[in-house]
């Protein structure tokens, strides 16, 4: 590893409070992420660059990322 961080992808509900502890340590240590609520995935929009998987990407309630950049899940 090249000691940068990666974007971990939390993907969970908002009735889950487990994850809101997780989500509280995760912006006090300053460490990148993407909170993703299986309830929201209806209001995002999925984009597949020219078909490829490779250039996957999501946006919506939760933000906007390229799977690519996802080191942790």
């Amino acid at each position: 590893m090249n000691g940068q961080l990666g974007l971990i992808l939390l993907v969970t509900n908002k009735r889950d409070v487990t994850t809101d502890f997780v989500v509280l340590e995760m912006r006090r240590r300053g460490l990148p992420f993407i909170r993703l609520n299986t309830e929201d995935l209806p209001q995002h929009e999925l984009v597949m660059e020219e078909g490829d998987p490779a250039g996957l990407s999501l946006s919506g309630p939760c933000g906007e990322f390229r799977l690519s950049e996802i080191t942790g899940a």
